[in-house]
């Protein structure tokens, strides 16, 4: 499918395929990532086609002039295109029943695709963080346990509003000692916080593992960018067009992006 014809059916560029390779393709093209970008193209291009089709077969059924209320976002129709107070689309009579089966079945499928494409970057999502795991252990394992204990005392012995900052700038230094040492225990064990555990843990791998690290925070960005424009997809198909499974759907608001997540990850 042609790039002009996302243009012509109003497809906003941030959900199209090109826009996702030029916002991820330079970090993830040639690397471990680059399967989770594939699908990632391939979603978007799903969430587009759906558009153009709807909006292809409203154009081909001739709407009825009637009110020319458009919608917030979504689907731009073409010229002759007619939606109800509502922003619903208004078709002729008789057609509606065939209209209402049919986009539902090309949701539907929209959906399995969708689903199918984010399992896959869920999947490499999950071999980043156990790689990135991996390589920071080998890189922070070399040390005594009574080094660590030693470490994790003094860090603990500090003020509270002292300890993160020194751990951080130690570890910005390249000290592989004390990143190992807070590691390898609780956050209790040198007076921090869980969530400031958490944060060494990403400063660690990014000066130990960079290149690993690097490719999982970009597939973690790219899972975001799929699961936001997926689930406004999810939405405003819903607000479009009337079959009441699909109303249902979108008046949910945020329960219609969580239903499409987790219908990716049962997948």
């Amino acid at each position: 499918m042609e790039y002009t014809e996302y243009e012509k059916a109003g497809v906003s560029p941030s959900w199209q395929p090109d826009t996702v390779v030029l916002m991820f393709g330079e970090g993830l093209v040639n690397g471990p990532g680059a399967e989770a970008l594939s699908a990632a193209e391939a979603a978007m291009k799903q969430v587009c086609d759906s558009f153009v089709a709807a909006n292809a077969a409203n154009v081909k059924l001739g709407p009825k002039l009637a009110d020319t209320t458009r919608p917030k976002r979504g689907l731009r129709p073409l010229p002759g295109t007619c939606f109800d107070a509502r922003g619903r689309m208004v078709v002729p009579s008789g057609h509606e029943a065939d209209l209402h089966r049919e986009l539902r079945k090309l949701f539907d499928r929209s959906v399995a695709s969708i689903q199918k494409r984010i399992g896959v970057i869920d999947g490499v999502v999950e071999k980043l963080d156990k790689e990135v795991a991996t390589a920071l252990a080998q890189q922070t394992s070399a040390i005594a346990a009574t080094i660590a204990s030693d470490i994790r005392s003094h860090v603990k012995a500090l003020p509270d509003n002292e300890r993160f900052h020194f751990v951080s700038k130690k570890i910005a230094a390249g000290d592989r000692d004390v990143a190992a040492a807070i590691l390898a225990g609780p956050a209790f064990l040198s007076g921090l916080k869980d969530d400031e555990v958490a944060t060494i843990r990403i400063d660690a791998a990014d000066k130990f593992v960079p290149e690993a690290a690097s490719a999982r925070r970009q597939v973690h960005k790219l899972r975001d960018h799929v699961n936001k424009f997926s689930g406004i997809w999810a939405r405003d198909f819903g607000k479009l067009f009337p079959p009441k499974t699909l109303v249902d759907l979108a008046e949910r608001g945020p329960d219609a992006i969580k239903a499409l997540r987790e219908a990716g990850r049962e997948a």
